[in-house]
């Protein structure tokens, strides 16, 4: 992930207004170290794959995460105990535990206790500075608007777990070397993942000989799958797991409750769900995948071809790029919005709007990708490099938007 990225993630740390003075104080005290920092690294101008990064970080909106993993809920303890309870049953080794989409890290602290190292990882930097804070020992409080902006503190252990720690990655684009991994947890990542299979493959590609998956999440649906199939269930996962060479070991429904904030006010919804779980074991590795090979090569700066393969939208997903004006009290304004999916609308701002409609006018599924790029000066300019399209053409495959080849 780029510096760039990160910086923007960071660019994006929403202002709370003059009525949240403690979140305002709270976040201010965690993140202005990272901030400084990256106010002393070269500035490019935001780039789309950059924009597109940032959004999915969504971190403002994660601030219960915080509260549900620290403040000692019922929800995190039962969660803890399970994922605890299925570690001793399945894994042997206990060397390395990663944590995929780890959002606010009580689970990694959890799992430090039983592994010689334990490491989350998300897309999110400012969630993760916030976690970090935490598993070391230190104290938060938050305003949360779920709870009518009632006041909650948290508080870190008095002993930070040893081996412990948190990485800033794209789930489907994993920083370990193959083999190096002993555990992979994933928990609500697949059902919101745009590309789940990529995801598999990349765990498959860093789990040692034997090394086990542990997932839970809702039914999911591969990019790839007709809208008519429907997600993937429990019944599904014996097959999906084979593909991926995994050998099942436990496939069940898990009932439990998710994000329970009912003891902050006893009018909200308490939700409880029916979720997939299993866990399964590693039979072997899977044939290298060409087209991630060809990115890698490509920022290693070694003979690529991506820019000869054909980039191509995914027949199942739907991209929608709305155009148009919004009218509200200061009069119209010029607005572009992208909707993918089931995904929320996202504004795009002004000048990425009009180079998003033309990149994704360009890829017709005749076009390489260096004609895509070819076609694109008119209207970036120099502001896009060969490196910087790469990069974004990485990104829209792991959001499950294009398939390339």
């Amino acid at each position: 992930m780029s510096i760039d990225a990160l910086r923007t993630q960071l660019a994006t740390v929403p202002e709370p207004d003059a009525g949240q003075p403690v979140n305002r104080e709270a976040l201010k005290r965690v993140l202005d170290p990272a901030l400084a920092q990256a106010a002393g690294l070269p500035q490019r101008p935001i780039g789309m794959s950059d924009f597109m990064t940032a959004r999915m970080a969504g971190w403002e909106t994660r601030l219960p995460y915080l509260y549900i993993d620290w403040a000692d809920t019922e929800e995190f303890r039962a969660d803890r105990a399970f994922f605890l309870d299925a570690v001793l049953r399945h894994c042997r080794d206990r060397s390395v535990a990663a944590v995929l989409g780890c959002g606010a890290g009580g689970l990694v602290a959890s799992l430090a206790t039983a592994f010689t190292a334990s490491l989350g990882l998300d897309i999110s930097l400012p969630q993760l500075l916030l976690a970090d804070h935490l598993m070391r020992g230190g104290t938060l409080s938050l305003q949360l608007p779920q709870a009518r902006w009632r006041q909650i503190s948290m508080r870190g252990p008095t002993t930070p777990p040893r081996g412990a720690g948190f990485i800033v990655a794209d789930a489907a684009a994993l920083p370990f070397a193959p083999g190096s991994i002993s555990l992979v947890v994933t928990q609500y990542l697949l059902d919101i993942a745009g590309a789940p299979t990529l995801i598999a493959r990349e765990i498959n590609r860093v789990l040692s000989p034997g090394g086990v998956w542990l997932n839970l999440c809702l039914p999911f649906r591969r990019s790839t799958d007709p809208p008519e199939v429907g997600p993937l269930r429990s019944d599904d996962m014996p097959a999906f797991l084979d593909e991926l060479a995994f050998d099942a070991l436990e496939i069940r429904r898990r009932r439990a409750m998710f994000h329970d904030l009912s003891a902050l006010d006893e009018w909200l919804p308490v939700s409880v769900h029916s979720a997939i779980f299993f866990a399964a074991q590693k039979r072997g590795d899977l044939e290298p995948d060409p087209v991630a090979r060809a990115f890698e090569d490509h920022a290693a700066r070694r003979e690529s071809t991506i820019l000869d393969m054909i980039p191509r939208f995914i027949a199942s997903q739907r991209i929608h790029l709305l155009e148009g004006l919004f009218f509200g009290p200061g009069g119209a304004e010029p607005r572009v919005e992208l909707s993918f999916a089931n995904s929320k609308t996202t504004s795009i701002p002004g000048p990425l709007g009009a180079f998003l409609r033309r990149l994704l006018s360009s890829i017709d599924g005749k076009r390489t990708a260096r004609e895509v790029l070819a076609a694109l000066d008119p209207a970036v300019g120099e502001a896009l490099s060969e490196g910087d399209f790469v990069v974004l053409l990485r990104a829209m495959r792991h959001r499950g938007w294009i398939e390339i080849g």
